[in-house]
């Protein structure tokens, strides 16, 4: 083992320190700001967005009730959503198909999704960032914080600068990865609760040139919008040679411009520098693999090319935080009405199996109501007085992460911990002792949706 010691300068000094840019960053940095805050906000890559604009996931689901009836994420979500419509470059859910939307491989199960242009999205969160008087930073990254009586005095971070040192009065873990709670020596999990193991990562690709009329016409008239039977079909004569047997191929705004979500490697830990930068070789490897398999067995993809893959990989669970609250997947099934609610997710069960990534062992599983409720507490670690969290790092049992993490929820989770923060330097208050009442009310003037239905 070495030692650094190092002096590093106080390069701000913050109300509010928000750390990851990506949907429950942005809310949370927006929230806080608004509400009079003097936020800043680090993001390690050059562009806000995080798995939307890093990782090439072009969708937002899950922001309508399952059902596709009414919509279940309001606030800062249904502002960006706006404002990139009225560009050109994101389509209202509301104007989705209930289901069978052609965003999603015209599955029977997808509905009401806003697709959405990299670019835009990209251009958007950054003005709305500067608009709000947020202190930006991109290429910055968490070091360590500097814990003192169970609060966090500042954090260590490192950029083109060198090391620096950022102090704050309370600090937002949007990391995805509870990075800083972690690091902080808050309590944590990993994985799924019997073994650990995570869901398979993916390195999404574009695809170009897609015979969009052939595509559909398959998909409506045979039903396999998967490819299940095609493979199954393919594997008669040959052998398949990836661990999924399922193919998402999701077609964004731009007819015949497709995103293709399917690709899976086993066995990574997307806390490990080493296991994730395998996956982003293997990754792309494997793209150029599945793209000749898919011009050969998906019809309208025979004459396709691959444009890109993702400068980011897809990872969909790793640490999560042992919060004031777990939610159970007996709170979802029965429908758990939480008096600290302060967010709901419209998605379904998805979480693929670590080492089968077809398989979904909840997908069968009813759920009572078309949306599942987030509690305040869910966001709230253990120890540490003056850190909350929020995005797909928030506690709950590593089922119900399938409907918690999808980036809607995140925009609606990351709301509620940035106008928490407010409360929370306001009345010079812990997070464990900020007032849900108090929180849910500004939630609802700022357009949050949290009301029974």
């Amino acid at each position: 083992m070495e030692r650094l010691d190092i002096q590093a300068p106080v390069v701000e000094k913050v109300d509010v320190l928000v750390c990851g840019g990506g949907p429950a960053g942005f809310a949370a940095a927006i929230a806080a700001a608004r509400l009079g805050k003097k936020v800043m906000l680090i993001e390690r890559y050059g562009c806000l967005g995080g798995v939307a604009t890093s990782c090439l996931v072009g969708i937002w689901l899950g922001s309508y009730s399952r059902d596709g009836v009414y919509p279940v994420i309001g606030g800062i979500f249904t502002e960006i959503v706006e404002k990139m419509a009225a560009q050109g470059g994101a389509v209202r859910a509301c104007d989705d198909p209930p289901s069978g939307t052609r965003h999603l491989g015209y599955a029977s199960w997808h509905g009401r999704t806003v697709p959405f242009e990299y670019e835009c999205c990209k251009r958007v969160m950054e003005q709305m960032v500067l608009q709000a008087g947020i202190k930006l930073r991109y290429f910055t990254s968490l070091l360590e914080p500097k814990v003192e009586n169970d609060r966090i005095d500042g954090v260590f971070v490192h950029s083109a600068n060198g090391i620096e040192y950022i102090q704050a009065q309370v600090l937002i873990d949007t990391t995805g990865d509870a990075t800083l709670a972690s690091r902080a020596d808050c309590p944590t999990v990993k994985g799924r609760e019997e073994d650990g193991l995570m869901s398979a990562p993916t390195l999404i690709f574009t695809v170009e040139d897609v015979d969009s009329a052939v595509f559909e016409d398959y998909c409506r008239s045979t039903g396999d919008v998967r490819f299940r039977a095609a493979i199954a079909e393919f594997e008669k004569h040959s052998k398949w040679p990836f661990a999924f047997k399922a193919i998402n191929c999701c077609e964004m705004i731009r007819r015949g411009s497709f995103f293709i979500n399917t690709g899976q490697i086993v066995g990574i830990d997307g806390t490990n520098a080493d296991d994730i930068t395998a996956a982003m070789v293997k990754g792309r490897e494997q793209s150029l693999e599945l793209m000749e398999m898919l011009k050969r067995i998906v019809p309208g993809f025979a004459h396709a090319r691959l444009t890109q893959t993702a400068p980011m990989l897809g990872v969909r669970d790793t640490r999560r935080i042992a919060g004031q609250y777990r939610v159970t997947v007996d709170d979802v099934i029965k429908g758990v009405r939480f008096d600290d609610t302060i967010a709901l997710s419209g998605y379904q069960w998805d979480m693929a199996d670590p080492k089968y990534p077809t398989k979904q062992r909840m997908e069968d599983t009813v759920i009572s109501r078309p949306y599942a409720e987030i509690p305040y507490r869910s966001l709230v670690p253990q120890k540490i007085k003056n850190l909350i969290v929020a995005g797909r790092c928030v506690s709950c049992e590593w089922d119900v992460l399938g409907l918690f993490r999808i980036m809607p929820a995140c925009f609606a989770m990351g709301q509620a911990a940035g106008t928490a923060a407010n409360i929370a330097v306001r009345h010079r208050v812990d997070f464990s002792d900020v007032k849900p009442a108090m929180l849910r009310q500004q939630l609802l003037e700022d357009k949050a949706i949290l009301r029974d239905f």
